[in-house]
């Protein structure tokens, strides 16, 4: 698990290789994204938010794809509570919640990051390249030359992608973002977002009809 209880903001930047620019991030100290072993079960979540520096599940989980948001308690800090999840023997890594520089939180997975090669590096290329990082694949996206790899042992989320994107061969690398990548992950209600999009359809088909009988008393126009 990698450090998270450093007060600076230094470590959780890096230079986006497609503007130029340094993207800074402060962590929050009151909420923390958990990655989980493909082990994982719902007895694992029960035993991270059990633990006495953390709440409850914040924005979500995942247990398929492997990661928890959950919140931290106001009497602890973030390296308490990385030290008490590392106990935790399903429990892969963890790192704070992030806000950009614009005030939104940034769901990062702590050991995971998606990179972009260049069109002209082939496939055997750019794989060779992620194992000569020390990386693995964990996902070959659609689009070619797009990976979602493994933070390599020994490196933060950080220092891998200012790693990759100083390779000439990538286009650019950054942050693998757990926002909602199917639609079976779970809020913090207990529904997973599938029932939720079921039911906004549900609604939304029920009170079509509603609004036509309203506009035909209005105008008398039928259908449209």
């Amino acid at each position: 698990m990698s450090d998270t209880g450093i007060e600076t903001t230094d470590e959780f930047s890096y230079v986006d290789k497609s503007t130029g620019r340094r993207a800074t991030f402060t962590p929050k100290a009151d909420e923390a994204m958990v990655s989980l072993e493909r082990s994982a079960t719902s007895d694992t979540l029960d035993d991270v938010v059990a633990l006495p520096p953390l709440l409850s599940i914040s924005q979500g989980y995942n247990l398929e794809r492997g990661f928890a948001a959950v919140f931290v308690a106001p009497s602890a800090d973030m390296a308490t509570a990385a030290d008490a999840l590392d106990s935790v023997p399903d429990v892969a890594g963890s790192i704070p919640v992030m806000v950009d520089e614009h005030g939104a939180s940034r769901y990062f997975l702590p050991d995971e990051l998606t990179v972009q090669f260049r069109a002209d590096v082939s496939a055997a290329k750019a794989e060779q390249i992620i194992e000569e990082v020390g990386s693995r694949v964990i996902v070959r996206q659609r689009t070619p030359g797009y990976y979602t790899i493994a933070v390599p042992d020994g490196s933060d989320l950080f220092e891998a992608i200012e790693a990759f994107a100083r390779r000439d061969e990538v286009a650019f690398a950054e942050q693998f973002v757990a926002s909602a990548p199917d639609l079976e992950i779970v809020g913090k209600g207990g529904e997973n977002l599938r029932s939720i999009l079921i039911h906004m359809i549900e609604e939304y088909a029920r009170h079509m009809g509603h609004a036509d009988l309203l506009r035909e008393c209005v105008d008398g126009r039928v259908g449209q």
